[in-house]
């Protein structure tokens, strides 16, 4: 079984970040492991098959990692089809999400079957409560070497948030090629796509909160 299916290229940050597209929309999910203390986060857990998870999980066991912190961009469906299953299998982590999103998340699983979208699992299971605010400004201390600053980033969701490492490095002078991100790595769930923004005709979106940002 193969894991994640994309290693981003991150390298001298002390830290691995690989994604894989996953869920009936094929939304990211990422997974950040800190190289020395092996603590970890999950972002946007969008799996919905056994696949899915499994390639997830491969990836965090093969590093040896403790899952810590979940970590949501917002509360749509496609972002959060996986959370009670990685919540199952490894129950101790935070779940983090933006106050604003609180309306979006509680109705993920009724919104989800409304676009013909089944979660796995029961459909009255309720998802995990979160246990964390996300706030325009924090920065999320992950073992020794993650650092994402929470940025919000209204428009597509009301409490949408991206998470950036704001660390530039130096270009190795050693290397020709191209060494990995010297710059900020962004997470930007949503808001961006290739060539795109994220949709703001969903009942609580505003274009012109994407676009003031």
């Amino acid at each position: 079984m193969r894991d994640l299916s994309k290693r981003l290229p991150i390298r001298g940050r002390g830290y691995s970040l690989a994604s894989k597209s996953c869920g009936p929309l094929a939304c990211n999910t990422y997974a950040v492991v800190c190289e020395s203390t092996k603590d970890a986060a999950v972002i946007d857990p969008s799996f919905s098959t056994p696949h899915e998870f499994q390639a997830l999980a491969k990836f965090l066991e093969d590093r040896d990692a403790n899952l810590k912190h979940v970590l949501l961009t917002h509360g749509h469906p496609d972002h959060v089809f996986g959370i009670s299953e990685l919540m199952r299998a490894w129950p101790q982590p935070s779940l983090f999400l933006h106050p604003l999103e609180e309306s979006n998340y509680n109705e993920a699983r009724q919104v989800g079957l409304d676009f013909g979208l089944r979660f796995p699992g029961d459909d009255d299971e309720a998802l995990p409560t979160p246990t964390h605010s996300l706030i325009d400004g924090d920065v999320l201390k992950i073992g020794e070497s993650i650092e994402l600053s929470v940025v919000h980033t209204p428009g597509h969701a009301p409490g949408h948030v991206a998470f950036v490492d704001r660390r530039r490095l130096a270009m190795d002078p050693r290397r020709k090629e191209d060494s990995g991100s010297t710059g900020s790595v962004l997470i930007s769930g949503d808001l961006l796509f290739h060539g795109s923004v994220g949709r703001t005709d969903f009942h609580n979106s505003s274009m012109d909160d994407l676009y003031a940002r």
